[in-house]
C-alpha cells in the first residue's frame, strides 16, 4: 500500500477541508436570507463536490480505497417525522426528541451486534442529525463523514497511525452496517406487512434473532405516555417500495403479537433483577423479583446461563441488568429465563 502521507493525498484533504469551511460560512452568513443563500450556495456546493471527487480519485489511485465523501451536500439518507399535539411548525419538546434519537442510536448498535455476533468496534454514534424541516418535526439523518476535523485541525484518524487507511476501510464498513441495521429495524417496524416479514425471515433465518430484532424495534415506537403520536421513516434508505413506513402507539402491541405468533412460548426481554440464589454448578440464578422494561414483574424466575457466554461472578444479593429469552409454560407463567447478557448494576438500596 502507498504511503498514507503521500503529498497528493494530504493536499487533497486540506483543500477539501477549506472548501467545506467555505460552504459552512456561506450557510452561516446567509442562513437568514433565503435569496442570497440561493445565489451563493450552489457555487460553494460545487466547489466541495469537485474537491471530493479529486480526493476520491487520488485515494483510489494511490491506495485502491473507494470512499463515499459526498454526504454533506446531498439529501439526508433518511427523514424521520415526529407527530403529536406538541409537534408543530418544525418544533417540539427537546426531551422527547432527544430520547427518541438516543433509542434509535442504541437500537442500531444492538442490531449491528446481532448481525456480526460481537461488540461493535466504533461505538459513539452511527448517524448525525444533519437537517430539520417544517411539518410537525422532521429530522434528517446521515452517516458521519469519513474525513473529519479534530481540535488540532488534523485528520481525526491520525496520520501517525500505523495504517490509517485500513482504519478508514473499517469505519466505512461499520457505516454500511449502520445503514443495514436501520433498514432491518424499519422492516421490523413494518412487520405487520407480510412482505416485510418474509424479507426479515430470509435475512435472519434464526427465529431467535428475529425475536430480538422485533424487541429492539418495539422500543422505537411511541409508548402510551409519550408526547409522540406517530413516527414516519421516509427516504431512499427506507427499504420498502413505498419509501415510507409509519408507526403509532398501536404498533408496539402489534409487534408483541407478531413475536407471539413467531414463537408462542418464548419472548425476548430486557430488564433487571435481584439475584437471591446462585448455583454455579448447574448454571442457575434465581431472580426475586424479575422486573421487565415494560413494567411487567414476576416474583420469582429461574435464570439459566452458559458459562461460555456469561462471565462467572458473584451475583448473589446483587441487582443485575439482563436480557434473554423468557420461556413460558402452558399456564402462561415463566418457566425460565435463558440469559443472553448479564451485568451487575451499581449498588441500589432495596425497596
Amino acid at each position: 500500500m502507498s504511503n498514507p502521507t503521500n503529498p497528493q493525498i494530504i493536499e487533497a484533504i486540506n483543500d477539501l477541508k477549506e472548501a467545506k469551511k467555505y460552504l459552512e460560512s456561506i450557510q452561516d452568513d446567509f442562513g437568514d436570507d433565503p435569496e442570497l443563500l440561493a445565489f451563493y450556495l450552489p457555487s460553494a456546493q460545487e466547489i466541495v463536490r469537485q474537491y471530493q471527487t479529486r480526493l476520491k480519485n487520488v485515494l483510489a489511485q494511490e491506495t485502491g480505497l473507494e470512499l463515499n465523501l459526498e454526504q454533506i451536500v446531498k439529501e439526508p439518507e433518511i427523514w424521520i417525522r415526529l407527530q403529536g399535539e406538541k409537534f408543530t411548525r418544525g418544533a417540539g419538546p427537546i426531551d422527547a426528541v432527544g430520547a427518541f434519537l438516543h433509542k434509535l442510536n442504541l437500537a442500531s448498535h444492538k442490531v449491528i451486534k446481532l448481525l456480526q455476533g460481537e461488540s461493535t468496534r466504533f461505538a459513539p454514534s452511527f448517524f448525525n442529525l444533519v437537517a430539520t424541516a417544517e411539518g410537525s418535526l422532521k429530522l434528517g439523518l446521515s452517516r458521519p463523514d469519513v474525513v473529519q476535523e479534530n481540535k488540532n485541525d488534523q485528520l481525526e484518524l491520525g496520520l501517525e497511525d500505523p495504517d490509517p487507511w485500513e482504519k478508514l476501510k473499517l469505519i466505512n464498513e461499520q457505516s454500511e452496517k449502520a445503514i443495514k441495521s436501520l433498514q432491518l429495524l424499519i422492516k421490523a417496524l413494518d412487520s405487520d406487512n407480510e412482505e416485510s416479514m418474509n424479507e426479515l425471515q430470509k435475512e435472519l433465518q434464526n427465529q431467535n434473532d428475529i425475536l430480538k430484532l422485533l424487541h429492539y424495534a418495539k422500543d422505537l415506537t411511541p409508548s402510551i405516555r409519550s408526547s409522540i403520536e406517530r413516527i414516519s421513516f421516509e427516504g431512499a434508505t427506507v427499504p420498502q417500495k413505498q419509501k415510507a413506513v409509519s408507526v403509532d402507539k398501536q404498533t408496539r402491541k402489534l409487534l408483541s403479537e407478531r413475536a407471539k405468533v413467531l414463537k408462542k412460548d418464548m419472548l425476548y426481554v430486557e430488564g433487571r433483577a435481584l439475584i437471591r440464589q446462585q448455583d454455579m454448578d448447574t448454571h442457575v440464578l434465581t431472580a426475586r423479583p424479575l422486573l421487565l422494561e415494560d413494567n411487567k414483574q414476576y416474583s420469582e424466575v429461574k435464570c439459566v446461563f452458559s458459562p461460555h457466554t456469561i462471565v462467572l461472578d458473584n451475583y448473589l444479593d446483587k441487582f443485575v441488568s439482563l436480557s434473554g429469552f423468557l420461556v413460558f409454560g402452558a399456564n402462561n407463567q415463566p418457566l425460565r429465563l435463558e440469559i443472553d447478557e448479564l451485568s451487575i448494576e451499581e449498588e441500589h438500596e432495596e425497596e
